[in-house]
């Protein structure tokens, strides 16, 4: 999933939904559980079926493991395998004096155990029931069936009030009834305009809409000028652009 910022209204009727800005997570709760990918709220969760997908794997997957030299098979994530030795580019070293990968070690133990990288996992689990749950960690169905359960309208695994994009509203400075904006996403405090501080929650009277439309009009006029002087920018239609008052001008093109 990626990262993207959403934008939530919560409803204040001042009595049951008294919010502030202190218990104001309190009430995102409900509200962004439906779209949750790990709620455990069975009401919007829904059990996907993988059975048949299951059956063909159990029949056709592999998996690697490692033979010793008595003959027993081992998973390469046994603690009788990894505590001693680790595979690199297929091949078995033993760990060096510090336990660590650099200082790795060809001893003749290490020689002795072979890597089977297609093991049939058929062949490793006593059951196709012991393969969905220990190695596909599918859960069963009151009705056999083998798959998992989620929620089909995930839209995130985590979420937090700013987040990764804090500074998206304009407050009055000095607002108290907000949750003000600490960092910008870079890290720094971002630097706002005179009289005003940023939030990244606030009351929707409180916002300065106006302000940060106009802001956003001047960032975008720059963004355009500045393009359009270098020769890099000229918008779809336009012949030729010519600069006056800090405006865009379109010159009609002569018909021929």
């Amino acid at each position: 999933m990626s990262h993207f910022s959403v934008c939530v209204i919560v409803p204040d009727d001042g009595v049951v939904n008294n919010i502030h800005a202190n218990n104001l997570e309190d009430h995102l709760i409900p509200v962004l559980a439906p779209f949750d990918e790990q709620t455990e709220e069975e009401k919007y969760r829904e059990f996907e079926d993988r059975t048949e997908e299951a059956k063909a794997d159990f029949e056709n997957d592999t998996m690697r493991v490692v033979r010793f030299p008595d003959g027993s098979i081992h998973s390469i994530y046994d603690d009788a395998f990894n505590k001693s030795f680790f595979i690199e580019e297929d091949r078995i070293y033993a760990f060096g004096p510090n336990r660590d990968r650099k200082s790795k070690l060809q001893t003749e133990e290490s020689k002795a155990l072979e890597l089977v990288t297609d093991y049939p996992v058929k062949s490793w689990y006593p059951s196709f029931e012991a393969y969905c749950d220990e190695h596909r960690g599918f859960v069963k169905a009151s009705d056999g069936r083998w798959g998992y359960t989620c929620n089909p309208n995930a839209k995130w695994d985590w979420w937090q009030i700013g987040g990764r994009f804090p500074n998206r509203f304009l407050v009055p400075a000095g607002l108290q009834d907000c949750i003000p904006s600490a960092k910008d996403d870079d890290g720094e405090s971002a630097t706002h305009p005179e009289g005003y501080q940023y939030a990244d929650a606030a009351r929707k009277k409180d916002i300065c809409w106006d302000v940060m439309r106009k802001i956003e009009h001047a960032q975008l006029r720059a963004h355009v000028l500045r393009h359009a002087v270098h020769g890099a920018y000229r918008p779809v239609g336009v012949s030729k652009v010519r600069l006056q008052d800090h405006r865009l001008h379109k010159k009609p093109s002569r018909s021929r």
